[in-house]
């Protein structure tokens, strides 16, 4: 069923913009006001709004209600198998799997039987047939099912084609299948490419961490071979690989791979020089310092091209809180200097937290009075509830206390992971 009425329209605006209880008022009024030859629909679509917001109690309710009424014509015999396949979709997410099962294997069995052999809506069933057996642990019956599906859509070249191939990859390496997900993909342009890894990314957000992880490494592998290691979309593939990495071995492989593709092409700045300053974290985590200045101090070359002077002084107030916590103060107060000095010339929120960062360095360092001078700087311009608050009150605390705050790891780590998020 792809015509969709102004109160699913609505439903669905609602939805987007985060309204999901106004989103599921707006189809449940347009149930009640529908005539009888549309009520039908309206019940469809209610389910879709309420199932989509995750009411599955609604939304089970609204497909059983579709189903219970009469099939007068062929057309009604169809939109039953779309009621049928919500139905089962919306019990597999309340978690009732064996009515989910039931009934997807039924929907299969009817579509089937209503089209063609090479019907894109016989693949949508059996698509949806495979979601049912992977959450069972069916991974050979789901296999079997997704692998008709993609024929199906790939002879068709149904837009639906690329969710298809991301479930395909998931039951793949859930089931530790000696296959390579989207290994036998031919005759792709970018645009199809790039279809595929929006599918893959999509599912990511819904995937176990160590499944997202290899589903980005076979993303990778996928967009490497066809659009290569420099190209915006493998960059952002490898981007996400090195974010949901599980430990810090992953993580710096994955970052090590990300930044040879970045060094290799024309990317912004601002990622080649993100993903330098979280492999010298990675590093530093390690013990290897020395490693770690030297990946930090890279990160500072390369954003000397950067055009926003946000970026410079961000590498290089980090790199001098790396420094400060190996003991390398004289380093660690030129850095701070120099990402001040840019830092003057940016936006508000960039200076103060250079002036904070510089005067950590300076309380570090011994020169109270400067520390001080920059520490009340800080404060009286940072909001208390942004996230730096806590560590410069810490700080200036410390201005008077014997035993000062360690000056970096756990600030150094969280800002790594505000920049991640």
């Amino acid at each position: 069923m792809t015509r969709r009425s102004p109160a699913y329209e609505e439903a669905h605006t609602r939805l987007v913009r985060g309204d999901a209880p106004g989103a599921i008022a707006v189809a449940a009024r347009a149930v009640e006001a529908a005539s009888p030859r549309d009520l039908a629909r309206a019940l469809y679509e209610l389910g879709e709004i309420a199932h989509a917001a995750q009411d599955t109690v609604t939304a089970i309710d609204a497909y059983r209600r579709a189903l219970a009424l009469a099939v007068d014509d062929e057309d009604d015999a169809r939109a039953h198998l779309d009621y049928a396949l919500g139905l089962g979709m919306a019990l597999l997410a309340a978690g009732r799997t064996r009515d989910a099962l039931r009934i997807l294997a039924a929907q299969c069995e009817a579509r089937a039987a209503m089209y063609a052999a090479d019907d894109p809506r016989v693949a949508i069933g059996f698509a949806a047939h495979a979601e049912g057996l992977l959450s069972t642990g069916a991974f050979a019956d789901a296999l079997e099912r997704i692998a008709e599906a993609v024929t199906i859509f790939t002879e068709t070249r149904d837009p639906l084609l690329p969710a298809a191939l991301a479930l395909e990859a998931e039951i793949v390496l859930r089931s530790n299948a000696d296959v390579a997900p989207f290994a036998e993909l031919f005759d792709l342009d970018a645009p199809g490419v790039e279809a595929i890894v929006a599918a893959g990314e999509r599912r990511a957000k819904h995937l176990d961490p160590k499944t997202r992880f290899r589903l980005f490494g076979a993303l990778d592998v996928f967009t490497t071979s066809r659009l290569g290691a420099a190209h915006a979309v493998t960059v952002r593939v490898r981007t996400a690989r090195a974010r949901s990495a599980l430990d810090d071995a992953d993580r710096h492989a994955a970052l090590q791979s990300l930044i040879e593709g970045l060094e290799g092409g024309h990317p912004p700045v601002e990622l080649l020089v993100e993903a330098l300053l979280d492999k010298g974290l990675v590093e530093w985590r390690q013990g290897d310092v020395d490693a770690a200045l030297a990946t930090h101090h890279d990160a500072t070359e390369h954003a000397r091209a950067a055009p926003e002077r946000a970026i410079r002084s961000r590498a290089l107030r980090l790199s001098a809180l790396l420094a400060l916590d190996v003991g390398r103060h004289d380093l660690a107060k030129d850095l701070a200097d120099r990402a001040q000095l840019e830092a003057d010339a940016s936006d508000d929120d960039e200076r103060v937290r250079a002036l904070a960062t510089r005067g950590v360095v300076l309380l570090h360092s011994g020169w109270l009075d400067a520390a001080r001078a920059a520490l009340e700087d800080a404060r009286a311009q940072l909001d208390p509830d942004d996230p730096d608050a806590p560590w410069v009150e810490a700080h200036y605390a410390g201005l008077s206390a014997r035993v000062r705050p360690a000056p970096t790891v756990g600030h150094l780590a969280d800002a790594h992971r505000r920049a991640d998020g």
